[in-house]
């Protein structure tokens, strides 16, 4: 995370590929590295990443909300609005009020 922080992502990658290799469950270097993806400007690969989570843990709404995001930029606005869907529907389950209300923006602002 700290080379993420610093906007070294290839060396995050690194990492997070080797924690990946330790433990191919681990949703969070998944995640982690969809993000540093994103931010080398590979969106594809950050919907890879960002499924491999989902895959494991379905009821992962930042994934969701993140592969939105990451649609978007591939301009597949009804795959991130569904991805968007999801994500708010798994924090209003869990109480998020919060987060559910800002996924809610981003589907209103895209409809």
């Amino acid at each position: 995370l700290e080379k993420a922080q610093r906007k070294d992502y290839q060396g995050a990658i690194v990492l997070y590929n080797q924690a990946i290799a330790r433990d191919p469950q681990n949703t969070e270097a998944f995640f982690q590295r969809g993000q540093a993806r994103d931010g080398l400007g590979d969106p594809q690969s950050a919907i890879k990443n960002y499924s491999l989570v989902l895959q494991i843990d379905p009821n992962h709404g930042a994934a969701y909300s993140a592969r939105g995001d990451a649609r978007l930029k591939l301009k597949d606005r009804s795959g991130a609005l569904e991805d968007y869907q999801h994500a708010a529907d798994i924090y209003a389950s869990a109480g998020d009020s919060e987060r559910a209300k800002a996924i809610t923006a981003k589907i209103k602002a895209l409809q």
